[in-house]
């Protein structure tokens, strides 16, 4: 476990993944949610990846193949990095990781 986080604009999470990784794997849950069908606006997969070109690489590309980028449900991902949704409703962050990791060791 690498770490988590309580009440924050009333979403809890625990994060996992190894220590050193450039990736984790985050559970979230919202006070006032309840048990829903996946996917849902913040099912997760958040990638940290090395700089700021880096992020702007994988949006770009993105874009070549028609992703582009959608609001994020929790507001602490808006401005930490951009917010992807595949076709099957399942979402994505890619995050500059030079920035702040909320929960990170």
């Amino acid at each position: 476990m690498r770490g988590g986080f309580a009440d924050h604009a009333g979403y809890d999470g625990l994060i996992l993944g190894p220590p050193a990784a450039a990736w984790e794997v985050e559970f979230t849950s919202h006070a006032a949610g309840g048990p829903c069908p996946a996917p849902t606006r913040d099912n997760l997969l958040v990638f940290y990846l090395d700089d700021g070109d880096a992020v702007a690489a994988v949006t770009t590309r993105l874009a070549e193949l028609g992703a582009h980028p959608v609001p994020p449900e929790n507001p602490y991902w808006e401005g930490h990095g951009p917010t992807f949704e595949d076709p099957d409703g399942w979402r994505v962050v890619v995050v500059d990781s030079s920035g702040p990791r909320m929960g990170a060791p």
